[in-house]
């Protein structure tokens, strides 16, 4: 029964350090999207000068996890634009589909929705080249520190485990 119950601990210990991880690498995935999001984005609107609406049905096709659920909340916001200001839309776009990021990072990507659409041509692109150079910059860090983070809570959450599982037999 011991032996059973200190491999329940080592399991437990080794399950919080992957949940973690899984948290971390959601936020990776995500970040990556809305990079890619952005970046399509800002091509789309230094191209062309469509109507918002237009480029979003332009862009979904190429776009994956958070950057398509981003547009696609747009898309569907939309038709309510009377009701709510754009920003506002975009806001509730980013807390949708961005729930994993860090409170910065939805700022910023808030932030963004206060100039879309408002301002001339350049600001607008200026704005979304400050946000994507944040954002990327956040990505690449978290590309770095995942697979040192990972050996680093996997191995501790093992060894704990063990120690105690040790301990307790």
């Amino acid at each position: 029964m011991r032996p059973a119950g200190a491999l329940l601990l080592v399991l437990a210990f080794f399950l919080a350090a992957a949940g973690s991880l899984r948290e971390k690498k959601e936020r990776l995935r995500c970040l990556r999207d809305i990079c890619l999001a952005l970046q399509l984005l800002r091509g789309e609107m230094e191209c062309r000068s469509a109507p918002f609406s237009e480029t979003i049905e332009v862009l979904l096709p190429q776009l994956k996890g958070a950057g398509k659920s981003l547009f696609l909340f747009l898309s569907q916001s939309l038709s309510c634009l009377g009701e709510a200001s754009f920003s506002e839309l975009w806001e509730q776009a980013a807390a949708q589909s961005c729930q994993v990021l860090r409170e910065e990072e939805r700022q910023q990507l808030s932030r963004l929705g206060l100039v879309l659409g408002r301002y001339e041509l350049e600001a607008q692109l200026r704005e979304l080249a400050a946000c994507h150079a944040l954002l990327q910059s956040r990505e690449r860090e978290a590309a770095e520190n995942y697979p040192v983070q990972r050996r680093l809570q996997l191995g501790l959450a093992l060894s704990s485990g063990a120690v105690l599982a040790i301990l307790l037999l």
